[in-house]
Parts: C-alpha cells; sequence; structure tokens
C-alpha cells in the first residue's frame, strides 16, 4: 500500500474523541494534573523488555514529577514490573496501571489524557499505536529492522511525522527526555498531530480502500494477460471527500 497497511475507520467510530466537552479528567483516572507529565504505553506488558524499562525508569528519572501510565494486563507482568521497581528503589506511586476499560470509544477518551506515548521496540504498537494517534497523543519509537519492529514507524510517517522515529535507543531517550522538559516543543508536536490526524493518509479509510481496489485491478489485468505476478505498487489518489469535509468540520467549530 502507498503509505501503511493499516485500514482505520476511526473518523466514523470514534468522533468523540476529536471533541474536548466530551473527555474525561486525569483525576478520573488517578493521574497527576498537570504540568505533571504522563508517559504511556498500552500494549500488552510482555512486549516489555528488560532493557527498554531499565530506560524507561531512567526517562522518569529525568523527568521530575512524571509518571509512567500502563495498561495492567497481564496481571502477573504488572506484578513483575513493580517488583522490578522497587528493587531499583523506584517510587512505586509513579507507576499507574489502567485497568480494562470498555466500550472500546472510554478507553479511547482515556488516551487523551497522555502526553506522550513511550513505544515498545522488539513488538511495536499496531492497533495500539493507531489508537493513541487518534487520541491526539504522539508516538516515540526506534526503527526495527523486521515487520514488527517498523509498524509504529510506519504510522509516523502516514501520519505526517517521521520526526518521532529515533535511530536508537538512546536517541529515544534522549528525545523523551526533551519532550518532557520542553512543554512548548511537546505542544507543537500535539498541535500537529492534531491537525494531521483529520488529513494525512493513516485515518483516510476512503483513501486507503480507493488504493487497494486499484492494486486489485492491477492483479487482475496481469492475470488476464497471462503474465507473470509481480509485486504491485497501487496508486495514491491523495485526500478523500469524505476525509477533507470532516476536517473542514472541526476546523470550522474550532
Amino acid at each position: 500500500m502507498p503509505h501503511c497497511y493499516q485500514v482505520n475507520s476511526f473518523n466514523d467510530l470514534y468522533q468523540d474523541v476529536l471533541r474536548p466537552e466530551k473527555l474525561p479528567t486525569r483525576r478520573d483516572h488517578f493521574l497527576p494534573d498537570k504540568p505533571a507529565v504522563v508517559f504511556c504505553n498500552f500494549c500488552r506488558l510482555g512486549r516489555i523488555s528488560k532493557e527498554l524499562f531499565d530506560t524507561w525508569l531512567r526517562i522518569l528519572k529525568r523527568v521530575p514529577g512524571s509518571v509512567l501510565w500502563l495498561y495492567s494486563h497481564p496481571r502477573a507482568a504488572a506484578n513483575r514490573l513493580r517488583e522490578y521497581a522497587r528493587r531499583q528503589e523506584f517510587p512505586a506511586h509513579r507507576i499507574v496501571f489502567a485497568p480494562p476499560c470498555s466500550p472500546k470509544l472510554q478507553h479511547m477518551k482515556r488516551l487523551t489524557l497522555a502526553d506522550l506515548y513511550l513505544d515498545t521496540l522488539v513488538y511495536n504498537g499496531h492497533t495500539t499505536a493507531s489508537d493513541v494517534l487518534w487520541a491526539g497523543v504522539p508516538i516515540l519509537t526506534v526503527k526495527g529492522s523486521n515487520w514488527p519492529s517498523l509498524v509504529a514507524t510506519s504510522l509516523a510517517h502516514s501520519v505526517g511525522m517521521p520526526e518521532m522515529v529515533a535511530a536508537s535507543l538512546h536517541e529515544y531517550e534522549e528525545i523523551a527526555v526533551d519532550l518532557a522538559c520542553n512543554g512548548r516543543r511537546l505542544q507543537g508536536l500535539r498541535a500537529k498531530l492534531s491537525r494531521n490526524r483529520l488529513t494525512q493518509p493513516l485515518f483516510d479509510n476512503e483513501r486507503w480502500v480507493r488504493s487497494f481496489e486499484n492494486a486489485l485491478e492491477k492483479v487482475w489485468l496481469m492475470w488476464e494477460k497471462g503474465g507473470q505476478l509481480v509485486d504491485i505498487q497501487p496508486e495514491d489518489f491523495g485526500e478523500s471527500r469524505s476525509t477533507k469535509a470532516l476536517a473542514e468540520g472541526f476546523q470550522m467549530k474550532v
């Protein structure tokens, strides 16, 4: 596909996430009020390596008052992370575990409370990363070497934010600390994402479908001619009318 393998219909299903008056507060989810920085990751905890968790703890130590917001699944993994942090003499209250939340719209709404999403690296956030992007939370990832570790890189490019892809774990740590300590830069990224999620390819479902249909047509023509099947490069037809209308509608309200 021209931009990303994912096809997302969030602009149809989760428009309430774009409406500030319909969103929860940090206190609703046991998070500290601003200006405390909330880092988050909502992947299954089994994707967190020791090296990555050590990096997260260093980030938290370098950003006073910040917290790490994680998904408490599976529970055994959450308990192991708590115990590991305790052995490092890290304050327990600075790691907040969120329970399961349904329906999904409510989960999407609570994601808006985070400031920055710290991606897992061996196996990136896939749907999870798209969720936080639609919620207006920038993702920070490291470019990997295979498909599971390259998904977030693809998502970042598809939402027009390639600057959120680090080349190494060290750079990932430095970017996270710099953003957390530079409120103006972080707010600039969040403002950019708020615009881009309404216009860039990642959440343009109609645009994705037109490219996929084009790919199927090319395969069919190739088969009709009896030619050997080769990799298909679908055309990109640009921003769809439905996405443009949605973006214009929300811009008028702002």
